[in-house]
């Protein structure tokens, strides 16, 4: 198989196909790290944490295509495009004015309680209520409510 003179469009797409084939793979292996580090009981966040952050730091933007239609691979060139987007996107802009603000919220559709919700909302919670909420978290991770009575008699060896 003869191969022709590689162009440097076809060059760019090259190395921007091996990086994504890199970053890949170097998520694979994080992902093989983890699932092996829980196999083996290794839970230890800090030794996760800095797993992740060298990982993060060994993935490098292998190229990317500036506004002009053309690829580049030049760090210095990914960096002014990734400059010039979050400074355009971050762009200072005017904050609104009380007025606008003020036309803002009054545009709105907030609807007003009734007097019988008003009632309701001021009422003290009762421990009752806080039980039947806690029993209606998702997987039945409520708390088990446990009385001061039965508290006292536990503490006393009864």
């Amino acid at each position: 198989m003869v191969m022709g003179a590689v162009t440097s469009e076809e060059l760019q797409v090259l190395r921007l196909w091996t990086s994504e084939v890199d970053t890949r793979l170097r998520r694979f292996d994080y992902q093989h790290y983890v699932a092996r580090a829980h196999s083996v009981g290794d839970r230890s966040g800090r030794l996760l944490a800095w797993h992740v952050r060298g990982e993060q730091q060994r993935r490098p933007i292998g190229g990317i295509k500036l506004d002009s239609g053309t690829m580049t691979n030049i760090q210095a060139g990914i960096n002014d495009a990734f400059q010039r987007y979050y400074s355009i996107l971050h762009a200072a802009q005017q904050p609104p004015s009380t007025e606008q603000l003020t036309e803002f919220f009054h545009a709105l559709p907030l609807t007003r309680l009734s007097a019988a919700q008003q009632s309701e909302l001021d009422k003290p919670i009762d421990a009752e209520e806080v039980q039947i909420a806690l029993q209606q978290l998702a997987g039945n991770k409520a708390v088990v409510m446990v009385s001061q009575q039965s508290t006292t008699a536990h503490a006393r060896g009864n």
